[in-house]
Order: C-alpha cells, then sequence, then structure tokens
C-alpha cells in the first residue's frame, strides 16, 4: 500500500505525512504536475510536481472526498459527502451546499 512514482520505467516511493492512510482513493494529476490525493477521507494530500514528500493541504471537518477536479485555471475543487469545495493555499472553502437537488453529496464533477 501506498503511493509511487513511475519514472523511466523505475518505481520510487513516496513518503505519505504522519498519520495518513497508505490506499488511496482519490487522485488527481494536476497540469502542472502537482498530485493531489485523498484516502476518501477528509484530509486532502499534495505533492509538489518535483517534490519527493506529499504533505497535507486541507482538512474538511469530517467531510469524505468523494471526487478531485482541477478546473481551466488551474483550480482544484473537492467533491465531499456535505458539498463541494475549492481548494487554495490557505484553506478549503465550501462552496455550494443548498440548492436544487435533494442530497448534499459531490460524487464527481465536469466541465
Amino acid at each position: 500500500y501506498g503511493v509511487a512514482r513511475v519514472t523511466g520505467g523505475k518505481v520510487q516511493p513516496l513518503a505519505l505525512p504522519d498519520g495518513a492512510r497508505p490506499g488511496s482513493h482519490v487522485v488527481l494529476a494536476a497540469r502542472n504536475g502537482d498530485l493531489w490525493l485523498s484516502a476518501g477521507d477528509s484530509r486532502i494530500y499534495r505533492r509538489a510536481a518535483e517534490a519527493d514528500t506529499i504533505r497535507e493541504t486541507s482538512a474538511l471537518g469530517g467531510r469524505s472526498v468523494r471526487c478531485l477536479f482541477e478546473d481551466r485555471q488551474g483550480g482544484i475543487w473537492a467533491g465531499t459527502t456535505a458539498g463541494l469545495f475549492q481548494i487554495s493555499p490557505s484553506g478549503a472553502e465550501l462552496v455550494h451546499r443548498d440548492g436544487p437537488l435533494a442530497v448534499h453529496e459531490v460524487r464527481s464533477v465536469l466541465h
């Protein structure tokens, strides 16, 4: 279990932060080379394009992450069991919870 990078046919394990679960359920490879992931819980991790370590970037307060999405401007979004969050360097902001849908869970995002 874990996360690894494959470069030139070689597999290089990437170190996870303390407390991170080894399996990953949601993964997004961003256009800038960053790797975003969540183990399906409320934490989101990021590995910068040239870094060898993965760091926790956001905790969504018990809201399980169901999907990650990159918009046209390179913004990162998380669909969760409690709505849609925009992820930024300063943290995560709930963008949409109440609306015409009967449920709040966001399982996928398309543009």
